[in-house]
């Protein structure tokens, strides 16, 4: 009897001290994996915030990108040439007669060049500057007029003009610039009369400044640029010979290059 109780003993003190070894051991592996539960919930949340700080700085890099251009910067002095094609129309009529119906129209067509040169000023995407031209417009218009009952043959002839005018620009994509220009052009006509009875021949040379105005797009390439523009000179009376007067607008396309310094 002695001997079963101790041997009972002694197991149920052998399986008391297993408990509280297992015990501490499923609770340490519990925490461990409460931890890295917490760990990985963590890790998680950083992940989803890093994430979506990473899509909005994105999103942030794409806007500004998509409303920004790479914008040519054009300030400084420059000079060029153009070539082009001019389009006059020249109204003959009695000194002193403004009826529509007694004007007698003559329009013309020609070659004009020239060369120009001006400063550019930039402020981000605007244009500002001013720009000279000196050109050649040898359009000349002939018609006949009728004066006191004698028949005349009327000429009128542009031989060169002289402008200056402020313009402005926009950058409407990289390197390219569209404009308008408004100003003066001091022009050189010269206006003949030749009767045609006696072959007696009148000339005039006259300097007229007329309203010109301009709008063109300009496209860069470094230093070298082209540009195409259209253009209008608004109707001007140019001068009166023997008692008949003419007046004269126009129109003008070209093509020029240039240089920027």
């Amino acid at each position: 009897m002695e001997s079963r109780r101790y041997i009972s003993q002694f197991l149920l003190n052998s399986i008391i001290s297993v408990l509280m070894l297992v015990s501490p051991t499923q609770c340490f592996a519990s925490g461990d994996d409460i931890d890295d539960d917490m760990i990985a919930e963590s890790a998680s949340a950083e992940e989803r915030a890093h994430r979506q700080q990473s899509e909005k700085e994105g999103r942030g890099a794409s806007t500004t990108y998509s409303n920004s251009r790479e914008i040519t910067a054009v300030t400084g002095f420059y000079a060029g040439g153009i070539v082009g094609m001019d389009f006059v129309s020249n109204r003959f009529h009695k000194d002193g007669k403004d009826d529509e119906s007694k004007k007698v129209k003559k329009s013309k067509s020609g070659f004009t060049g020239g060369i120009f040169g001006g400063y550019n000023f930039q402020i981000g995407e605007i244009l500002v500057g001013l720009e000279c031209l000196i050109g050649m417009k040898p359009s000349k218009s002939e018609t006949e007029v009728e004066v006191e009952s004698e028949k005349k043959d009327a000429s009128l002839k542009r031989s060169y003009n002289f402008g200056i005018a402020p313009r402005i620009g926009y950058a409407v994509w990289s390197g390219g610039f569209g404009y308008i220009r408004l100003g003066t052009d001091v022009v050189g006509y010269r206006f003949n009369l030749k009767n045609k009875s006696d072959s007696k021949e009148t000339k005039k040379n006259k300097h007229k400044c007329i309203i010109q105005t301009a709008i063109g797009i300009e496209q860069h390439f470094g230093s070298w640029f082209v540009r195409a523009e259209c253009g209008k000179c608004f109707n001007k009376k140019a001068g009166a010979i023997d008692g008949v007067n003419v007046s004269t607008r126009s129109w003008s396309g070209s093509v020029g290059a240039g240089y920027r310094f």
